[in-house]
């Protein structure tokens, strides 16, 4: 018959494993993106990944990014916390008022 004392760090081993595993999964669940991942104007996305890194390029219409580019690019690891990276292109000269977006 199990001693007493075997049946304790039985249970004390499973509750610590099962408090292990509930820290995972919230860890998990704290991770999981919702909508919208970025706060800003982003429309037509495009997602590439590349060495590991997310990339998300949007449009930008006849808004420029703060350093004066076009086509928005934010950058990720995880596809949950999504950084802005500037602009991916600069204008064509005499590009003033013109739009640029995503071909449908």
């Amino acid at each position: 018959m199990p001693s007493r004392r075997h049946f304790l760090q039985q249970a004390t081993s499973g509750l610590a494993a099962l408090a292990l595993h509930s820290q995972a999964l919230a860890r998990a669940a704290a991770r999981t993106y919702t909508n919208p991942v970025y706060a800003g104007q982003f429309p037509d996305p495009f997602v590439l990944r590349h060495q590991g890194r997310y990339y998300a390029f949007g449009t930008t219409g006849q808004g420029r990014t703060a350093d004066g580019r076009i086509f928005t690019v934010l950058t990720s690891t995880n596809l949950v916390d999504w950084k802005p990276a500037g602009g991916a292109l600069t204008p064509p000269q005499g590009a003033t008022g013109a739009d640029f977006w995503a071909r449908k």
